[in-house]
């Protein structure tokens, strides 16, 4: 029997309907958006039963999953009443724009007997499971980094409300926070200067910040963060540092493709492998499927998910205060 999914949200939400769509063990039940002109685009690429609003498609449809894709400060009402009708859920990324949204998702996910699922896509592309399975007994473990994750311009209203999307050191920057998490482990201290700097219209929110990770392992990181490039120039690096070995991955802005590395003290330019570009999308669906079925552990809960976003509110926060900020 197939597994019926929805969608509610057609902004990234696209990206997961088309992933459901080319599956053959998943019937794409319904879509929702408020906006009818996203659902007949949506539903033109992908045919499924369209929705205004999420109790006509939780009573209709009746999912068995549901990728929850809209503004971050739906998630928990949304995860809640799909939870409450059944679902398996899985939100994309952030996890929500405040702390006690986390908190009660956190919550949500560990009293529930259904899957919540985070939908931080990096840590499913190919180029970053290839580096995690590296570091540790081949190339020990990452005492420093730097990344540079400067995004392009977003004009959304949610994007830059605090209570909403939570601005770019939140609503973004944490798929580069996250990732160094998923790397190298948690974070301890955050020290970020940044500012209004592109956005006047959008201030006081920060749209950049130059930010410092210490993290309990003892490594140490550097981040530049923000609305600091424009899309179509826009590109993403991480450079990393172990006890054996020193790393480059790099590409266009959430294409990061090449990884460049070399053993400590080696002659020479040291390897390369360039991946195929990495959508994230599949690979984050298939985990969340197989964890539904019980064929494996959720691998990105929502109390793991909610860390990301501590260190995105203690980058918000040192910004505002000038001052190193604890995180947990």
């Amino acid at each position: 029997m197939k597994t019926k999914a929805a969608v509610i949200g057609l902004g990234i939400g696209k990206a997961h309907a088309a992933v459901y769509a080319a599956r053959d063990d998943v019937e794409l039940a319904g879509l929702v958006d408020l906006d009818e002109a996203k659902l007949k685009e949506a539903a033109a690429r992908t045919p499924a039963p369209v929705f205004t609003d999420v109790e006509s498609m939780l009573q209709r449809a009746r999912p068995d999953v549901v990728s929850i894709c809209t503004p971050p400060h739906l998630h928990l009402p949304n995860a809640r009443r799909c939870i409450e009708a059944g679902a398996h859920v899985l939100v994309e990324k952030p996890l929500a724009a405040t702390a006690a949204e986390c908190r009660e998702l956190a919550l949500l996910g560990g009293n529930a007997d259904r899957v919540l699922m985070v939908a931080q896509k990096k840590r499913f592309i190919e180029p970053m499971v290839f580096l995690k399975r590296r570091i540790g007994d081949d190339w020990g473990s990452i005492r420093t980094a730097s990344a540079l994750y400067w995004l392009g311009r977003v004009e959304l209203d949610w994007f830059w409300k605090n209570e909403q999307g939570g601005g770019p050191m939140v609503e973004n920057s944490v798929h580069m926070v996250d990732a160094l998490r998923f790397l190298i482990g948690e974070v301890r201290t955050v020290y970020a200067a940044g500012g209004n700097f592109f956005m006047p219209a959008r201030a006081p929110v920060p749209d950049c910040a130059a930010v410092t990770l210490t993290f309990a392992s003892g490594a140490v990181a550097s981040l530049a963060l923000g609305y600091g490039s424009e899309w179509g120039f826009a590109t993403e690096r991480l450079a990393f540092a172990t006890e054996k070995a020193t790393g480059e991955l790099s590409g266009r802005f959430d294409a990061p493709v090449l990884l460049r590395w070399a053993p400590r003290g080696a002659p020479g330019e040291g390897e390369k492998k360039e991946f195929a570009s990495p959508p994230g999308f599949p690979e984050e669906i298939e985990a969340f499927l197989k964890a539904v079925r019980g064929e494996a552990p959720n691998p990105v809960t929502a109390s793991d998910a909610a860390r990301s976003i501590d260190v995105c509110l203690a980058i918000r926060e040192s910004i505002r205060t000038q001052a190193p900020v604890a995180v947990g």
